[in-house]
């Protein structure tokens, strides 16, 4: 068999199964990749909305930390009014008991500010993570896509050389025999 006629068998061996499987690769590639970007973009949205959470967190803190700095203020001023109405002097016990006080609302207010900043790292941890699951799923569809190509390819071919197989008795019996056959399709000796 001559290498011309392979290739009349060959054209008309591609049948309607052949590029339905052609055209089924190329739905499952794109079905991959356009999952992989919806994915992505759900984790950039997801990542956008942590950022944002954590820029609240601090806002949060930074209002209550004010709150209790005003409270703490307003209290000792209501303490030394008293303290002055009852005529105590400010030294002594009253006065330690006025800078406990003070310490007392500065360690409330730090704390406020800590918690707020605890809470903020969470949430830019969660946007972090967010960022990297977004590349991933760019990554992945890719790599799904390709592996459905190379998939539709292999069952393409394993299709078509299994109607284009000929007699090994028309080439010789193996590639490499030693009587000299020369008609094989691809025409090497």
């Amino acid at each position: 068999m001559t290498g011309a006629e392979v290739a009349v068998i060959a054209g008309s061996a591609v049948k309607v199964g052949d590029v339905l499987l052609v055209a089924g690769t190329a739905l499952t590639a794109l079905g991959a990749v356009s999952s992989a970007q919806a994915q992505s973009n759900a984790a950039r949205y997801n990542a956008q909305l942590a950022e944002r959470n954590a820029q609240i967190s601090r806002q949060q803190a930074a209002a209550q930390e004010e709150r209790q700095r005003r409270q703490a203020y307003l209290q000792q001023g209501a303490a030394r009014a008293a303290y002055g109405t009852a005529g105590v002097d400010l030294e002594g016990s009253p006065l330690d008991v006025l800078e406990q006080n003070a310490l007392q609302s500065e360690l409330d207010a730090q704390t406020i500010r800590w918690k707020g900043e605890v809470g903020a790292f969470g949430y830019e941890g969660e946007a972090s993570l967010n960022r990297s699951r977004a590349s991933s799923a760019v990554a992945s569809g890719y790599m799904g896509a390709g592996s459905a190509i190379l998939l539709g390819g292999a069952k393409l071919e394993e299709r078509l050389s299994s109607r284009l197989k000929v007699p090994s008795a028309d080439w010789g019996d193996s590639i490499g025999n030693s009587q000299g056959v020369t008609d094989r399709p691809w025409g090497d000796k």
